[in-house]
């Protein structure tokens, strides 16, 4: 999957809680939904921890990423993450994204994304100059929206483990980004899938 032509795309690396987990989660957002039409809340399949968001880069730089990527993988061994915690950025007091937090395992992402982050720094593509924090972004908020609210939205703890690395292609589209799997990382060298 990883190679190709010319053009060229949006890329980020990423872990995705497994369907199930999301699904949980979209349940849990249903009365979120309902109360906050002004929040344009991510789909089921739009669920995701970004490790690094590459923004724009040439088709045949994804091989790069991809290796990049199943490298790291292969020196990770699989570990437990906890769902819980909701917050917003920048703040409660002038919010644009609703996320989920951790609160547990939190520190095994931050030591995956970090070695991600030197896998693709080596590989040419520089640091990301934001300091990483783990999160799942549920919503985006448009317009003027009563933050203190916001302040009371809760997600009881769900565990689930960290298997794969991801590597999507994301494309702009009129209803929201739509994503493009371009390859799947087993986190301690498991079964391989592309």
């Amino acid at each position: 999957m990883c190679g190709g032509g010319l053009s060229a795309i949006r890329v980020f690396v990423a872990v995705e809680p497994p369907l199930a987990v999301r699904e949980e989660l979209w349940r849990i957002m249903a009365l979120w939904r309902a109360q906050w039409r002004l929040i344009r809340w991510e789909s089921v399949a739009k669920l995701h921890f970004t490790l690094r968001f590459l923004g724009e880069i040439k088709e045949e730089e994804m091989g790069t990423v991809c290796r990049a990527a199943g490298t790291v993988a292969a020196r990770c061994e699989p570990f437990l993450l906890e769902l819980g915690g909701v917050g917003c950025y920048p703040s409660f007091r002038n919010p644009r994204v609703v996320w989920v937090g951790t609160v547990r395992g939190g520190e095994r992402l931050a030591v995956l994304q970090g070695l991600l982050e030197d896998e693709l720094s080596a590989a040419g593509f520089g640091r990301d100059s934001r300091a990483f924090s783990p999160h799942l972004t549920v919503g985006r908020i448009r317009g003027a929206l009563s933050g203190p609210r916001l302040a009371g939205l809760a997600v009881q703890p769900i565990e689930f483990p960290v298997e794969r690395l991801e590597v999507k292609q994301s494309t702009l589209a009129p209803g929201g980004s739509l994503y493009t799997d371009r390859g799947s990382y087993p986190l301690g060298g498991q079964t391989r899938k592309e």
